[in-house]
């Protein structure tokens, strides 16, 4: 099976590191984990960290359970309900700020399915009515970075 966009460096990328940032690869097992060392050859500011580990943990779950036990630093897309949890454990920061994830509502304009929604002034009145601050705390008090999120442009143009 051929992959998309797939080119011949693809493997040698998979192993070596090619960046002139202040972090060079050592390590990557795809779908387990990213080891990131110091650049000896960086030339601006030496990075704080001596080594970045990267673990592949895709449950939400498993990131707060790893989190609360001291396996990791930081965890990422954990769910309003976890945030509320840890917030009450102080040994542990919780940052909330700008999510690239999309929230919308579709309406349906065929007359023959849904009468009502095919008038033009009514989707506006359903709009005005939403209770958008109510969405947000639903949410987990985090609200859209952009009206795109960057994910969304990301996949349109590659």
């Amino acid at each position: 099976m051929t992959v998309p966009f797939q080119t011949h460096s693809d493997t040698w990328l998979d192993a070596h590191s090619a960046g002139s940032g202040p972090y060079i690869l050592e390590k990557w097992e795809k779908q387990v984990e990213t080891v990131l060392v110091q650049n000896p050859n960086y030339s601006g500011t030496a990075p704080y960290f001596d080594r970045i580990i990267i673990k592949n943990l895709p449950e939400a779950s498993t990131q707060v359970v790893a989190l609360q036990g001291g396996e990791i630093d930081l965890a990422l897309d954990i769910t309003a309900n976890q945030v509320a949890a840890i917030k009450n454990n102080p040994d542990l920061k919780v940052y909330q700020g700008p999510t690239s994830n999309l929230h919308f509502l579709l309406f349906n304009e065929d007359a023959q399915i849904s009468d009502p929604l095919a008038d033009s002034k009514v989707q506006p009145a359903v709009r005005y009515a939403l209770d958008y601050p109510g969405y947000v705390q639903l949410w987990g008090g985090v609200t859209s970075a952009s009206i795109f999120p960057s994910w969304l442009l990301w996949s349109i143009w590659h």
